[in-house]
């Protein structure tokens, strides 16, 4: 019998019988130096669990989850679990880079992951410094209803500016078809001369 295995002699049963295979064993390989016992990788314990990943969220995500689940939030509508949240995270900052999808007909957070949620902060935190990153979306409708409930602005007016300038961005071009009447409706609410 050959040292080279072929389609008559299989490899594997040999590795089964032996209790593994050693790279000098390998067909046209060499042996191995003598320090390469050093180099052995051996098993070693897992840093992190998923569980203790979640926890490594800065601590407004997770201040946000825990508001979602509070006896509290049962007892009000979505809408105001959203404002709650909003005002939670109105200066809030994250520099996440990764790209997300993320596609709701009425996105709030709480439809978000936690991925979803730092990649929206990121690109908010982005937009605030006048760079509009292509995103879901669905990010430029909850940053739409954020104005809306004065989250991420000081009054009305600043409000109205803001939604007025997102509309003309590339960011707010889904949200067109809507804007023009919430913009009209926001000024009817807060009194505001829209000229």
């Amino acid at each position: 019998m050959s040292d080279r295995p072929d389609e008559k002699t299989p490899l594997w049963p040999q590795v089964a019988e032996s209790g593994g295979l050693r790279l000098s064993q390998l067909p046209g390989q060499q042996n191995p130096p003598a320090d390469s016992a050093a180099r052995v990788y051996r098993d070693e314990p897992i840093l992190h669990t998923a569980a203790q990943l979640l926890h490594e969220l800065p601590p407004g995500y997770r201040q946000m989850r825990r508001m979602a689940s509070s006896a509290e939030a049962a007892r009000h509508s979505d809408a105001w679990l959203f404002y709650q949240q909003g005002k939670l995270m109105e200066h809030f900052t994250d520099e996440f880079d990764q790209p997300v999808e993320f596609m709701r007909y009425f996105p709030t957070y709480q439809s978000m992951n936690d991925r979803q949620l730092r990649a929206y902060f990121a690109w908010r935190t982005a937009g605030r410094r006048g760079e509009w990153r292509p995103a879901p979306v669905s990010f430029s409708y909850v940053y739409v209803y954020e104005l809306l409930h004065g989250i991420g602005a000081e009054t009305p007016l600043e409000g109205y500016r803001l939604l007025s300038a997102f509309a003309k961005t590339p960011a707010g071009a889904p949200c067109e078809r809507y804007l023009s009447d919430w913009l009209w409706d926001y000024c009817l609410y807060y009194t505001l001369d829209p000229a």
